[in-house]
């Protein structure tokens, strides 16, 4: 955390140019805020954010019309919003309407919600074993932004998304070619 704190405004104006020239570039919300706004206004590359907690959500919020991605869960999606309540569609659309162009909200073990400017939809976890679930929503995040990146669209992307995360909780290797397989074969043997 500490070296989250000590990414600066003035520490990261040296890796402006190295910044901009990547496909993507993603937004933790463990970043100081000023230090979120700062590269939501000097970042010309497409951005994608993780809120990381409820209570550090809000600091995403100045960001959120620059997203061209967002994973929140849904108490994250409730905290950038201002929504009390709400199921995950409704959460997802009000982000959409901050400016966010593809959501793709974790629901857990109910799987995940996308929302993109073609529509949305409601996905299940793909099916297999569960050893651990520490990393499922980086490899979800990573999945979602590789296809991105690479042009997918957003219920692919979602769907790849989905299956690095049971990927990861099965204890196996995530990769494009396992992450194939895995949606061809439903799910993680």
């Amino acid at each position: 955390m500490e070296i989250c704190r000590s990414l600066t405004p003035r520490v990261l104006e040296t890796a402006l140019p190295l910044l901009n020239d990547s496909a993507l570039c993603v937004l933790d919300a463990n970043l100081p805020q000023e230090t979120i706004e700062y590269l939501a206004h000097k970042l010309t590359v497409p951005l994608a954010a993780d809120p990381v907690s409820v209570a550090k959500a809000p600091r995403l919020g100045p960001a959120l019309p620059r997203l061209a991605a967002l994973k929140p869960n849904l108490p994250e999606a409730r905290a950038l919003t201002g929504l009390a309540e709400g199921d995950a569609p409704t959460a997802a659309q009000a982000l959409h309407r901050m400016g966010v162009e593809r959501v793709f909200l974790s629901l857990g073990a109910q799987g995940a919600y996308y929302l993109d400017r073609e529509g949305g939809e409601a996905l299940p976890c793909l099916p297999g074993p569960v050893a651990d679930t520490t990393g499922c929503g980086d490899a979800f995040l990573a999945a979602a932004l590789d296809g991105l990146v690479r042009g997918l669209p957003g219920r692919q992307s979602a769907r790849c998304a989905l299956a690095a995360a049971a990927l990861r909780a099965a204890g196996r290797p995530v990769s494009r070619e396992a992450i194939g397989q895995a949606i061809k074969d439903g799910g993680v043997a």
